[in-house]
């Protein structure tokens, strides 16, 4: 009973391992450097070889099998990306980076582990990310007009303009010793010493809290502070790979 258990066990291990290597290596290689001319997205797919799905790259192209798992020699991915053949080499502009080679001739002759479907398909998660903000185009768009004091530049008319809309009022003005601790706890955790504050109180320039934020951010405090955030979530990183 033991025995089955310990080879259930190295099985599992072997395919998690095999897993990960693909997904860390493999994917993002073939995502990278071949995708563009070689997957069913492709405007126009060269030699007929699709590589974005297991049975497609198993099949090949027009020249035959693009990986035959263990087979270095009879996988023409392998061959082409070696720039052994003049009319066979892959990418066609630039050779691969030596590591990529490395990882493609190492997943080939392990038996070429692949969970991808014969249909491609995009994930919710891939879905949602097309949609996030930061890949849309850029635009400016037009500043609200909006009258208020507690506008100050044009994001606030934004900010005005939609708590508005929500039925939420600005707050009232904070005096100078209210506002100081506000941004000294916000930026640092720690409150501000009784001679930062009377500093602050007495300074009548228009840039008095603008000078108080820009020494915050460039503090050790404010880094201290906010790193801890990403401890919490990276943990040590001898431990993420």
């Amino acid at each position: 009973m033991s025995v089955v258990m310990l080879l259930a066990l190295k099985g599992y291990s072997q395919s998690s391992q095999d897993q990960q290597f693909f997904e860390s290596k493999i994917r993002p290689i073939l995502s990278q450097y071949c995708y563009d001319c070689h997957s069913s997205k492709s405007a126009k797919i060269k030699g007929g070889l699709k590589l974005d799905t297991k049975d497609s790259t198993l099949k090949g192209g027009n020249t035959g099998p693009a990986v035959v798992p263990k087979d270095l020699d009879k996988s023409l991915l392998i061959k082409s990306i070696r720039y052994t053949d003049e009319d066979l080499s892959m990418p066609p502009k630039k050779k691969l980076p030596d590591d990529a080679i490395k990882d493609l001739e190492r997943w080939v002759s392990t038996g070429a582990y692949d969970p991808r479907n014969d249909t491609p398909t995009i994930t919710v998660s891939e879905a949602l990310a097309r949609k996030h903000w930061s890949y849309e185009p850029l635009r400016r768009p037009p500043v609200p007009q909006v009258q208020s004091k507690w506008i100050n530049n044009e994001i606030d008319s934004f900010i005005f303009l939609s708590a508005k809309n929500k039925g939420i009022l600005p707050s009232q003005e904070a005096d100078k010793k209210t506002l100081i601790r506000r941004v000294y706890y916000t930026l640092t955790g720690l409150p501000p010493t009784i001679e930062e504050v009377e500093a602050f109180v007495n300074d009548p320039s228009t840039d008095a809290y603008e000078k108080i934020v820009n020494n915050l951010l460039s503090s050790r405090a404010f880094g201290e502070k906010w790193a801890r955030h990403w401890f919490d979530t990276s943990r040590y990183s001898d431990t993420t790979g």
